[in-house]
């Protein structure tokens, strides 16, 4: 059968427009023409060159007949004529062609190209006539489009055919016969009964894989929808202990937004027909979701299970610590691959006794999870062990490492082929463990490459642009909540800001519980704030350990502040590795001025520890330290304070302690012209100083 095309008016010219909706796939990309052109109508009209008889000629020399692609129908009896729309993914109507339409109190959201959203209404199925087809059908009212749109999803129920030639363009429908329709893509449900779903296939396509990964990797690996979720083999399911005499929290719902709802809801059906989640009749706890939405678009579904986390018993995380694993790169490595696993805390199954702690209800259902969710306290650690006994029988190419942060993996090799080779190697090995592997976040054997918000490349990291960036575009604080954000996004980044505890300090003091909740910033602590800022600026790039050479820590305090900097010689110079800093605690920042060195020695040799692991240490400090712990008969330290203090310092056979000049505040490298008039700056005696200092002044011995 053929639909006779309706006439069409110049003023009626479109652009394709794409509506999007519960019926769309979490990853198709969603436009839509500009509802109100700035130039108007008429003025896309005239610019576009015509010929005499009437047909639009547009670029590439397409004709496209001015009859056409419309289609005349009728809904609820009232005339509509339709413009036929291949890239929407629903069909709209108008409120002023037919009133009283019934709605269903759902909304779906659309975008135009000028990424302007718009939030239009859902109807009720009602009575649709195109053609032979006559049925119900739901659409998208959108009163703000010039004309109503014959979508994707009717056409599929017409059986349309779309066929174009020099006569312009024919529409054939085979509605009298009943076929399944799909613009390519597998079948899938959805909560929308009237009609089978409608689906793009996914942007990401095995093109999308490097080429030398398409016949050397096991499809088994991929998530090529974002969506889909593994299950680990070989892996008992977790039970959660429950402490003794608890109450079940009970957490009502959060308020969600419409169309952060609607993908929710999405995403809740695909986990629950891949096992992830289930329907459950009730539960005694509930704790409530919310769905984040990714830069991409997507959502993320997280629980709020901090009631859950207080009654449950904890084990001791086995978490690895981000600031020291990125020192086991090797500093001669020169190609990287970074492996992002997908939906990684879903594929470790949950013990059926401990599945009614996760309980939600979400429209009118209570849902469990069957796997250990995001937002439980034991999962990064559960996942992180699980993955890591895992990778205990990879075997990777010679002088290759491998770099695990929970689901976070990344490859470091000499050569491109090793890294190539080591990279399939991991990639069968998670598919043959039943993980999954997200390729749009692959990062394939290159020189540069992006993890744990560090750029990485041969011999040194530096801080992403992103996130200095997003550190920059940060406004004043107006809250204390504000100043804790600010401070956690600049704390991670603190390895590259020499004095960070010491700029710090003003805002810190805004967190503490006597403070005020609503703040206005001082002088000093706007001065803290933008003086992070500029260090986040002109961070240096620091460098990759090197074992083979020793290291050089320079040692300082200030402000009752340890502050220090651990170096290696690179190219005649010494080049930072990290920078770190701490606060001195109460007792030590009460002690004598030389003492303080003697405290933030000790509380730098911890923090070095983890990167120097036991190598040749030269520690540089402007004060005698060991003499101070050796020969001082001061009684301001406790024996336990005492030994501690030898026992690091002293005790460890790797370091050596060195008296240098003032350390420069900006770099912490001694100061190469000492200022003689400062008198911190003059070489001292420091046993006969802390001695000075200390000792009771001569008037007060004289009691006659």
């Amino acid at each position: 059968m053929q639909i006779p095309l309706a006439p069409m008016n110049q003023q009626q010219v479109m652009l394709p427009q794409l509506v999007t909706g519960q019926g769309m796939s979490q990853n198709d990309t969603v436009h839509q023409f500009p509802l109100h052109s700035e130039h108007g109508i008429n003025d896309v009209w005239e610019s576009e060159s015509s010929d005499e008889e009437g047909n639009c000629m547009l670029a590439g020399s397409l004709e496209v007949d001015q009859k056409g692609p419309y289609v005349e129908g009728r809904v609820m009896g009232h005339r509509v004529s339709f413009l036929v729309d291949t890239g929407a993914t629903r069909s709209t109507v108008r409120s002023i062609e037919v009133p009283n339409l019934p709605l269903s109190g759902r909304t779906v959201q659309v975008v135009g190209v000028a990424n302007r959203y718009l939030t239009n209404p859902i109807t009720n199925p009602v009575q649709v006539r195109i053609g032979n087809y006559q049925g119900s059908h739901k659409f998208v009212v959108c009163d703000s489009s010039p004309i109503s749109l014959l979508g994707r999803d009717l056409m599929c129920k017409l059986g349309c055919s779309i066929m174009c030639s020099n006569d312009g363009i024919k529409i054939q429908t085979n509605s009298d016969e009943e076929e399944e329709d799909s613009l390519g893509g597998d079948e899938v449900e959805t909560v929308d009964e009237e009609y089978p779903l409608i689906t793009l296939y996914p942007m990401l396509t095995e093109a999308d894989i490097p080429a030398e990964l398409q016949e050397t990797v096991g499809k088994e690996v991929w998530d090529m929808t974002g969506k889909e979720v593994g299950l680990v083999k070989g892996v008992k399911p977790v039970k959660v202990t429950v402490k003794s005499n608890v109450n079940f929290p009970q957490t009502p719902q959060y308020h969600m937004a419409q169309d952060t709802l609607m993908k929710v809801a999405q995403l809740i059906d695909e986990f629950v027909k891949q096992g992830v989640l289930k329907e459950v009749l009730s539960s005694p706890c509930n704790s409530p979701i919310m769905g984040l939405i990714k830069p991409s678009g997507k959502v993320r579904i997280v629980q709020d299970l901090r009631k859950i986390n207080d009654i449950i018993v904890k084990c001791c995380p086995v978490v690895p610590n981000p600031a020291v694993i990125m020192f086991q790169i090797p500093c001669d490595a020169e190609w990287f691959s970074v492996i992002d696993l997908s939906q990684a805390f879903f594929s470790v199954p949950l013990h059926e006794d401990s599945q009614f702690l996760f309980c939600f209800k979400f429209l009118d259902r209570v849902y469990s999870w069957c796997r250990i969710p995001q937002g439980f306290s034991e999962s990064p650690s559960i996942f992180n062990q699980i993955l890591k006994k895992d990778l205990e029988s990879l075997e990777l190419p010679f002088e290759s490492a491998l770099v695990q942060y929970i689901d976070d993996l990344l490859i470091a090799s000499k050569t491109e082929s090793d890294c190539t080779d080591g990279t399939i190697a991991l990639l069968n090995h998670l598919g043959r463990n039943g993980h999954k592997v997200s390729p749009s976040k692959l990062q394939f054997c290159q020189k540069k490459v992006k993890y744990l918000g560090h750029q990485i490349e041969k011999g040194s990291r530096r801080i992403m642009k992103e996130r200095i960036t997003s550190v920059l575009q940060i406004s004043p604080p107006k809250t204390r909540r504000d100043v804790r954000k600010f401070l956690g996004m600049v704390s991670y980044c603190r390895q590259w800001i020499p004095n960070f505890s010491a700029l710090a300090k003003p805002l810190l003091k805004l967190t503490q519980k006597e403070a005020l909740d609503e703040i206005m910033l001082k002088r000093d602590e706007m001065d803290a704030f933008v003086e992070l800022k500029e260090c986040m600026c002109r961070a240096p790039a620091l460098g990759m350990p090197d074992y083979t050479k020793p290291f050089t820590l320079f040692c300082h305090e200030c402000d009752a502040c340890s502050l220090s900097v651990l170096t290696q010689a690179h190219g005649g110079v010494n080049r930072p590795v990290a920078y770190f800093s701490a606060t001195l605690d109460p007792v030590a920042a009460a002690l004598p001025g030389c003492l303080h060195a003697v405290a933030a020695v000790g509380i730098s040799l911890n923090q070095s520890e983890g990167i120097v692991m036991g190598h040749p240490l030269t520690v540089m400090v402007p004060h005698s330290v060991e003499i101070l712990l050796t020969r001082s008969r001061t009684q301001h330290m406790t024996g336990a304070r005492l030994t501690r203090y030898e026992t690091i310092i002293l005790g460890s056979p790797n370091v050596q302690l060195k008296r240098c000049t003032t350390l420069n505040p900006a770099t912490l490298f001694p100061s190469e012209n000492v200022d003689i008039e400062n008198a911190e700056d003059i070489e001292h005696d420091c046993l006969q100083l802390t001695e000075f200092c200390t000792k009771p002044r001569p008037d007060i011995k004289d009691t006659r």
